[in-house]
């Protein structure tokens, strides 16, 4: 069974190819679609585990095809950096 998380109101051009990116950061999660934010959501049942893509075709003949499938984790580059002053 599949569970989902959220939806977003936009409609792929089955012709072209698209950059999707998935980023889960805790328990927040993001999709990018070439580069640009169209999904957040939260859900801390998803934590840990596995990773897939699944795709649903709504017509016979429709078809999805992936291609350079790849996870890696986060790399946690630090935005600013802080030291307490002196005596505290």
């Amino acid at each position: 069974s599949q569970t989902g998380v959220g939806a977003g109101p936009f409609v792929l051009d089955p012709t072209r190819a698209y950059k999707l990116r998935l980023e889960l950061v805790g328990t927040a999660l993001t999709v990018l679609l070439d580069n640009e934010i169209v999904l957040t959501a939260t859900d801390a049942s998803f934590v840990r585990g596995g990773a897939g893509l699944w795709a649903y075709a709504p017509t016979v003949g429709s078809a999805a095809r992936f291609r350079d499938f790849r996870v890696s984790p986060m790399t946690y580059v630090p935005v600013a950096a802080f030291s307490p002053p002196a005596g505290c």
